[in-house]
């Protein structure tokens, strides 16, 4: 496992409560996701990134990453479209396998087939580092009304999401980690 540090990202409107963009970009690693955008708000989401994890629903856009990983919800993953173009842009792009998703359902013991890319994400880099860091992850509170902190009128908490996400069971498997998750 990693010594270094690393920090999780997400685009949760609770990013922009705090103006940590100087503390988020002093962490070894900094991992973002999907649309996030740094461009505006950077006093507060900070501007550094060297792992972007995506979903295949979302716009490629050339981005200075170390690593990318992806994930989606298709069999042979490795030839998606998706996939395939990332690859065209971005030297070092991994696939999250259905064999891992499988693993974090033993892990988790249950049946819930829809985690989130936070969510994998958090289980991944908990495969690689001691400890990790989270900042901007909030789905579950009901006091944001946006679901991301660039939208504008998306609203923010539906106990369900998309196609069977759920925000409070997440919270519980985040939880479950313990120490090895701290909050900025």
């Amino acid at each position: 496992m990693e010594k270094s540090t690393i920090i999780l990202v997400g685009n949760g409107p609770s990013l922009l409560d705090n103006k940590n963009g100087s503390k988020i970009d002093s962490f070894d690693t900094v991992l973002r996701f999907n649309l996030y955008n740094t461009d505006k708000h950077s006093e507060y989401t900070g501007v550094k990134t060297n792992i972007w994890f995506t979903v295949s629903n979302v716009r490629i856009t050339k981005r200075k990453v170390d690593e990318v990983y992806f994930h989606g919800w298709y069999k042979d993953k490795e030839t998606h479209p998706y996939y395939l173009k990332l690859q065209e842009y971005f030297d070092n792009t991994k696939v999250i396998s259905d064999e891992l998703l499988t693993e974090m359902r033993r892990h988790f013991d249950t049946n819930y087939g829809m985690f989130s890319t936070g969510m994998i994400a958090i289980y991944v880099m908990l495969k690689q580092y001691e400890q990790i860091t989270l900042t901007g992850f909030d789905w579950w509170n009901k006091e944001y009304k946006l679901h991301h902190y660039f939208d504008s009128n998306e609203p923010q908490f539906k106990e369900v999401k998309g196609n069977g996400h759920q925000p409070s069971l997440e919270k519980q498997f985040i939880n479950s980690f313990g120490d090895r998750i701290k909050w900025l």
